[in-house]
């Protein structure tokens, strides 16, 4: 687990973090990157699925979940987008688009520290192996994310 002060590493109104990530799953909430009281980037409560929360529980209709199951054991590369310029939240799982929401507003700038491998609080510990983690202060575009995707892959 790593925590990072807070130091406005992302922009509350725009932002994209991009993994590898290696899971069989976990029984409830898991996160690879979170900064309480700002924005969570975690797993379905059945632990199975990318989730987003760019509000971080601000509202509870906020957050949405894409239908991806990533725990076959298999690596696989997850972006998390958000962009109040282009009005849209997304996941991207393995170069697709995977779930996204519009009407994005900024997120609440919280003060609290950045965690990678959990929130910030040290809570919702990420269950699988990351790589290759990438946080971004602007939401990508689809080019930029499969330019990411594209260049690992080329490599294997």
């Amino acid at each position: 687990i790593l925590v990072a002060d807070d130091e406005d590493a992302l922009d509350p109104s725009g932002y994209s973090v991009s993994f590898w990530t290696r899971t069989e799953g976990t029984d409830g909430y898991s996160a690879p990157v979170g900064k309480s009281d700002s924005m969570w980037m975690g797993t379905s409560p059945e632990g199975t699925s990318p989730r987003f929360d760019p509000y971080d529980s601000a509202n509870e209709a906020d957050f949405f979940v894409a239908d991806t199951n990533i725990t076959d054991g298999e690596w696989h590369h997850i972006v998390y987008v958000h962009s109040v310029l282009r009005d849209v939240s997304a996941i991207y799982v393995d170069n697709e688009l995977a779930a996204s929401s519009e009407s994005a507003r900024a997120s609440p700038d919280s003060g609290q520290p950045l965690g990678i491998g959990s929130k910030s609080d040290e809570s919702d510990h990420y269950t699988g192996v990351m790589a290759d983690v990438r946080l971004y202060r602007r939401g990508l575009s689809e080019s930029e994310i499969d330019g990411l995707y594209t260049d690992v892959m080329s490599e294997s």
